[in-house]
């Protein structure tokens, strides 16, 4: 059933070995049957050269992790960059939040991040860790409302492993969110947990899959921590 899917790695996985020569990384990539990437990171390497090296080893570029201080201060550089790549998702991997009005805020700063990658074809969304599946006051996790401010333009990279961490079961999470979850990033989780190889952990990733194919899933995402 695996092999039904898209399957991409995040390059943070192999993070050393990209730092020090992305070919060999990339070849990697391709040899244990990953067909993209999800980015993160340019290596000092310039659109052109990048392109060429994942058309090389035959891998598409799905989406590329960008921080927020980033989108928020070199944002046309980076919706060039993925054009150039064909590159058509942008994630914002990461925003500290510890209260409603924080997730709001960020929300409000992605919203308006979105319209402008949306006028060049761009689609933006934010990955979640553990902290946005804690309960705000009105006992909504705060990504419900960071998702609620940040619009429909705003698509959710759901992490299975940092919800499953918050004691939350991710398949209601994906069905809350049915239609705007084109990427759902798969790490594993154990009984401790602590993020571990994929056949040490409690996460079902054959009905995860499942109801990701319902839910509108695009492309599994592979990270090892």
């Amino acid at each position: 059933r695996m092999n039904m899917i898209s399957l991409s790695l995040q390059l943070y996985s192999i993070r050393q070995t990209m730092q020090q020569d992305v070919a060999a990384g990339l070849k990697q990539v391709k040899a244990a049957g990953y067909t993209g990437v999800e980015l993160a990171g340019y290596y000092d390497l310039s659109a052109n050269k990048m392109r060429q090296l994942l058309e090389q080893n035959q891998l598409r570029p799905v989406s590329s992790h960008i921080s927020l201080e980033q989108l928020q201060d070199n944002l046309d550089f980076h919706i060039n960059y993925l054009q150039q790549l064909g590159c058509d998702f942008l994630v914002c991997p990461w925003a500290q939040m510890e209260n409603t009005q924080q997730a709001v805020q960020i929300g409000e700063q992605l919203r308006q991040i979105s319209e402008r990658c949306a006028m060049a074809g761009i689609n933006l969304g934010y990955h979640n860790h553990t902290q946005e599946f804690k309960k705000a006051e009105d006992n909504r996790f705060l990504f419900d409302h960071l998702m609620d401010a940040a619009g429909p333009l705003v698509f959710a990279e759901l992490d299975v492993a940092w919800i499953t961490h918050q004691d939350v079961q991710p398949i209601e999470i994906m069905r809350h969110y049915a239609g705007r979850i084109p990427l759902l990033h798969l790490k594993q989780i154990n009984a401790d947990k602590q993020i571990c190889s994929f056949n040490q952990g409690t996460i079902d990733f054959g009905e995860i899959i499942k109801a990701g194919n319902v839910l509108g899933v695009e492309e599994y995402i592979v990270e090892q921590d």
